[in-house]
């Protein structure tokens, strides 16, 4: 178990270092805290794969593990869908390289990374070309929200986060309590 467990765990430590390092960090600034928990979901599939690597059950059971964490995104609206999607990459590079190891199949193992790697990049850059980030947040000031005051809004919006807004999505307004949540994009400086 041993000789399988630690080239899938050098091979998992070097993707996943790439991923977070290369295209994560250096697009998802505000989301730094999700970073340990990349790391440590794709350290324990390592060893929950190579645990069951010779149980005929281990490719259903990595499915069961996708299943419970879609169920998970479908309960939870506390992590956004892009982290999610990256935790979904990082419980799928762990047992793609630990189950292709294990069967010598090396050289697809390193080429299977690379394309990981390269559709992660590719999915970054063009979705995040404007240079936008997100941030939800309450508002009260519920005379602006009507769409003829729409730049009134987003000035104010910008006067009181300091943010450079750029638009802003209405998610949901409440008329009892006289407030909206906004998600409201704005450059990077």
């Amino acid at each position: 178990m041993i000789e399988h467990l630690l080239p899938a765990l050098l091979l998992n430590a070097v993707i996943v270092t790439a991923i977070v390092e290369l295209i994560y960090r250096r697009n998802n600034k505000s989301s730094g805290h999700y970073i340990f928990t990349f790391y440590t979901f794709s350290v324990l599939m390592v060893f929950i794969a190579t645990l069951l690597r010779d149980i005929e059950l281990s490719v259903g059971v990595g499915f069961g593990l996708f299943a419970i964490f879609s169920l998970l995104r479908y309960r939870t609206d506390i992590i956004p869908l892009k982290q999610m999607t990256y935790i979904f990459v990082f419980i799928t590079i762990p047992f793609m390289n630990t189950l292709y190891l294990t069967s010598n199949l090396t050289l697809l193992v390193i080429i299977l990374n690379c394309l990981v790697f390269a559709g992660i990049l590719i999915a970054e850059l063009t979705t995040n070309r404007a240079g936008y980030s997100t941030k939800k947040v309450l508002y009260n000031e519920m005379d602006l929200l009507k769409p003829e005051k729409s730049d009134e809004l987003i000035a104010d919006l910008s006067q009181k986060t300091g943010l450079n807004i750029q638009h802003v999505e209405f998610d949901e307004i409440n008329l009892v309590r006289q407030t909206a949540k906004l998600t409201i994009f704005y450059r990077n400086r």
